[in-house]
């Protein structure tokens, strides 16, 4: 059966069918039709957003929920904020509460960088440069310095790390 949109009014609707054949043919009682669902939302197109990646991250939330009812309304609410399952790109986070990290009165720690092969240095430049581009980053002149290296993760790729060892020794703890 093709999709279709129905009128309804007053919580009441018909449904037109057609029987192809030359016999009568009877309905039994209680025979489901066919189903119907509210449109979810009619999406303002985003074009910063993936939304076929985003309907497969709700999708699969709410797969191990059985109950139908349940089901639909927490899709429901999930899809009202359908940008934060649009994982393609990260998301910034506004802080707009300064921070500050209270040290001893010591002068800055600074570290020289890690030894690092040169397809590490390649995954460090292009992770660098990508975190650059989505403004998680931005260029320091600070006297403080760590050390950032990679380490591979289960799927193969790279996640980096920042060692600030020669820093926690000199914080203050709240």
């Amino acid at each position: 059966m093709l999709n279709s949109s129905l009128e309804i009014h007053r919580h009441t609707s018909f449904i037109s069918l057609h029987n192809p054949t030359n016999e009568v043919r009877l309905l039994p009682k209680g025979i489901i039709l066919g189903t119907t669902t509210i449109p979810t939302l009619s999406f303002k197109k985003d074009p910063d957003i993936d939304y076929s990646l985003a309907q497969k991250h709700i999708c699969n939330l709410i797969q191990p929920i059985t109950n139908l009812e349940q089901k639909d309304n927490v899709k429901r609410v999930l899809e009202k904020h359908v940008k934060l399952f649009d994982t393609t790109k990260p998301t910034i986070v506004i802080n707009v509460k300064p921070h500050a990290i209270k040290t001893l009165d010591y002068p800055p720690p600074s570290s020289k960088p890690y030894y690092s092969t040169p397809a590490k240095q390649d995954a460090m430049y292009k992770n660098t440069q990508e975190l650059l581009q989505f403004e998680l980053i931005r260029p320091s002149y600070s006297p403080y310095a760590a050390p950032a290296l990679l380490v591979a993760k289960h799927d193969g790729t790279w996640r980096m790390v920042v060692d600030y060892k020669k820093l926690n020794n000199i914080t203050i703890k709240d």
